[in-house]
């Protein structure tokens, strides 16, 4: 999370890595604000019954316990504790995650004005379950579920020790059953062990 004095390079810009080439090329002036954003969403997740989304419910003027801000729908960087290094200017609050649920990153931008005031629009930091996208997700196909299943020997071996023998069918055997078995080695391998036997010299 960075806070970016607003420049007419910074429209040039489309992603972070852009911001700080622009930066290192003295175009753009910025300060890091990522510890601030943590310790908001510290409070910001005590304050909201567990909810991981930051600022709490959108359009929600105080998400924060300890926030108050005059403007409904809005937040100051100082709600956040953030000393405004840029005051008097435009700048934007840039803002990179990771989505939990499924790990997708987004960039979220946020305009703040001159007096440090911007929208505290509701940042989504976790996959809404109800949505199409969240709800594949959260589905286990058959075939997936049994693929894990197999490849984890704990979980596995037990299934294949069980016996497939019909119990409910009346059936009887009066005698034993006469099986006729024949080993074949086709690859005459027993004849080339017999002699590597009679090699050994351990023997």
């Amino acid at each position: 999370a960075i806070l970016v004095k607003d420049s007419m390079h910074l429209a040039e810009c489309d992603t972070l890595p852009d911001v700080h080439a622009a930066r290192a090329r003295g175009d753009l002036e910025l300060v890091d604000v990522r510890h601030h954003l943590i310790l908001a969403h510290e409070e910001s997740v005590a304050a909201n019954a567990g909810s991981l989304n930051l600022f709490g419910v959108a359009g929600s003027p105080t998400f924060l316990r300890n926030s108050w801000s005059p403007m409904e729908g809005c937040l100051n960087l100082s709600d956040l504790q953030i000393y405004d290094p840029y005051s008097g200017y435009s700048k934007v609050l840039w803002i990179r995650h990771a989505r939990a649920g499924d790990g997708q990153r987004f960039s979220t931008r946020y305009s703040v004005d001159k007096s440090g005031y911007f929208e505290s629009n509701e940042l989504q930091l976790d996959m809404d379950a109800t949505s199409a996208a969240g709800k594949i997700q959260t589905v286990l196909t058959k075939e997936e579920f049994v693929s894990c299943l197999i490849t984890n020997p704990l979980l596995s071996e037990g299934l294949r020790q069980m016996t497939t023998f019909d119990t409910s069918s009346q059936l009887r055997i009066d005698r034993p059953l006469s099986i006729e078995l024949a080993i074949e080695d086709p690859m005459q391998e027993s004849a080339d062990e017999d002699f590597l036997d009679s090699m050994n010299v351990r023997r």
